[in-house]
């Protein structure tokens, strides 16, 4: 991160070439959101896994398998370079940098161990399953507004 904003910020032109990639990357993620949504597979398998009959070392599996995806998943490395990029000033301290990375994972995790939760559990899984083509839909929407506005915005 502290490379990369002193890297763009040298080079002009490479700024804007980042912020429009990551727009379009973004209008593509909410167009392929809209157009999948619905297609799921069927998992009718893992509804009665509970994470009682596993315990907690299915827990920590389960984190380490997670953080590995995300952390090799090549989307999620453009979207959060993407981010910093255009966010982060060229001159945060870089305790400042290490605090938004440490904040990023926990948000991370927060937001996937809440996943779980709730739609893990029948009544919400249940909602999900009617309502889930129109929320992916609807995060598609938002995320190509998004896009066009980073792509469109002047840096």
């Amino acid at each position: 991160m502290a490379g990369l904003s002193v890297f763009l910020e040298r080079i002009g032109w490479l700024t804007r070439s980042v912020q429009i990639a990551g727009g379009l990357y973004l209008v593509w993620l909410g167009i392929q959101s809209w157009r999948h949504a619905g297609a799921r597979g069927s998992d009718d398998g893992a509804e009665g896994v509970s994470m009682e009959r596993h315990g907690t070392a299915s827990f920590f599996r389960g984190l380490r398998l997670g953080s590995l995806v995300n952390l090799s998943n090549p989307k999620g490395i453009v979207f959060f370079v993407g981010l910093y990029a255009v966010a982060v000033p060229p001159d945060a301290a870089i305790l400042t940098k290490a605090t938004i990375l440490a904040a990023s994972f926990m948000v991370e995790i927060a937001w996937y161990g809440l996943v779980l939760v709730l739609l893990s559990s029948p009544p919400a899984r249940a909602v999900y399953i009617r309502a889930g083509t129109w929320i992916e839909r609807t995060i598609g929407i938002v995320l190509v507004a998004f896009g066009i506005r980073l792509a469109t915005a002047r840096a």
